[in-house]
């Protein structure tokens, strides 16, 4: 597997994690068995050499970032205990997300862009993933791609790998190239047309909790769990509605959360996955990082209607079928190269927040059953940092067969009279409304 050059969109991703304006995403899966480290190792070995992605780094070539495969990966570079006390009800809980998102990692060196944390008592095993160069499906990937040689490889026989990659050993042995930044399908001077965006309600914007800072660090994660009979319950009734559970989601949220924005309307945006538009017949998945921030949809909701629904879910169906996003990017692709980068990021500071929500969802994971097999992936729970200059309320979404709906609601730990209360009402009220 050769190294490559970071694409224009991918040094987005990049220069926003060097200057500080977003970090790491971690997906926690809690399995049906518990296994040794030295077989967690052996797993790890496996999954790196089928993927490619998780063996490199980016470094400085020549003006350019270069993604390529760092020297060596050893099991205590990237493992870390995962306490008791960071487990309730074997999911992690707000505590153990907290301690997650305190990682960070060091581009331009001979080390790993992911972590992995394991407690065994609880059968859980977390990653942690670098910004820079993974977006949230890979988190997706990582469970799907573990559980797969889990099964496979577990035995009580199996000796601790302590070096997980050696590039002078392995290097022919990486199953995979990288596959292409998005940039090569999709054009940024292209109008994407999307007039929604326009449309606001006869009121002020909201303007958000307080104004861009760094100086504000601690976040907060509350866990909202819907069981599988529940989840299928949201889903059948999405489905008559012909609506995405996304986009009841947010409409629910909007709703829940207007008594925070007062009389103002809120900016409300689903992220976006563009890898759906690189043409794609090779046998393995597209890691790496190509997601969308998505578009502004503007709310101002004081009572449940599924119209709202209906019409924020045409508005999102048409922004994630629309190959010319790029377009709302277009400064930062004048500005890559330049030197200027960080004032790309750091003019936002002390500004209002650009947008009120944002929404990422990781879709229901599908494990293929093996009922042969001791290990089976019982839930999963999808959490992220949070950037000092976008969005005041962060929602993490991400499903199970066996584990049903997890929804993460991210804020910035600030005192300004925030009600918590109204994160359990979000809960209250997703379930009330889809009786209607």
């Amino acid at each position: 597997m050769k190294g490559r050059h970071l694409s224009t969109y991918e040094t987005l991703f990049k220069c926003r994690q060097e200057f500080g304006y977003y970090q790491t995403f971690q997906v926690a899966g809690t399995y049906s068995n518990s296994f040794s480290k030295n077989t967690l190792s052996k797993v790890l070995r496996k999954v790196i050499l089928e993927n490619g992605m998780l063996s490199c780094n980016v470094f400085p070539d020549d003006q350019k970032s270069l993604l390529r495969p760092v020297e060596k990966i050893t099991f205590d570079d990237v493992y870390v205990d995962l306490e008791d006390k960071y487990i309730t009800d074997n999911l992690l809980n707000e505590e153990g997300m907290k301690f997650l998102n305190s990682f960070t990692f060091q581009l331009g060196v001979e080390k790993a862009l992911f972590k992995v944390l394991y407690n065994e008592k609880s059968s859980t095993l977390a990653a942690v993933f670098d910004h820079a160069v993974f977006d949230g499906i890979n988190g997706n990937y990582f469970h799907e791609e573990f559980i797969k040689y889990l099964r496979i490889m577990d035995s009580e026989d199996n000796e601790m790998e302590s070096v997980l990659f050696d590039l002078s050993t392995d290097e022919t042995l990486l199953a995979n190239d990288l596959p292409p930044p998005i940039d090569a399908y999709m054009k940024y001077d292209e109008p994407h047309n999307e007039t929604f965006m326009s449309k606001v309600p006869p009121y002020p914007r909201y303007s958000g909790r307080f104004l861009n800072t760094k100086d504000v660090k601690d976040i907060a994660f509350k866990l909202l769990k819907f069981n599988p009979d529940e989840l299928k319950t949201l889903l059948k009734k999405c489905k008559e509605k012909n609506v995405t559970l996304t986009s009841y989601l947010d409409v629910i949220f909007a709703l829940t959360f207007q008594s925070v924005y007062k009389d103002t309307y809120s900016v409300n945006k689903v992220a976006i996955a563009l890898r759906k538009f690189i043409p794609w017949d090779k046998d393995y998945k597209i890691w790496g990082n190509s997601p969308h921030m998505g578009l502004n949809q503007n709310l101002h909701i004081k009572s449940f209607s599924w119209d709202d629904v209906i019409e924020f879910n045409k508005n999102l169906k048409a922004t994630a079928n629309n190959d010319k996003l790029l377009y709302e990017v277009r400064a930062w692709r004048d500005v890559c190269g330049t030197g200027n980068e960080s004032q790309f990021f750091d003019k936002a500071l002390g500004k209002e927040k650009p947008e009120t929500t944002k929404l990422s969802n990781l879709g229901l994971i599908r494990i293929p059953k093996d009922d042969g097999s001791k290990f089976q992936l019982l839930d999963l729970v999808f959490s992220q940092d949070m950037s000092p200059a976008a969005s005041d309320f962060m929602i993490g979404v991400v499903s199970t067969e066996l584990g049903g709906l997890s929804i993460i609601v991210s804020y910035f730990e600030y005192d300004d009279g925030f009600d918590e209360g109204l994160v359990d009402q979000y809960r209250d009220n997703i379930w009330k409304y889809i009786q209607e």
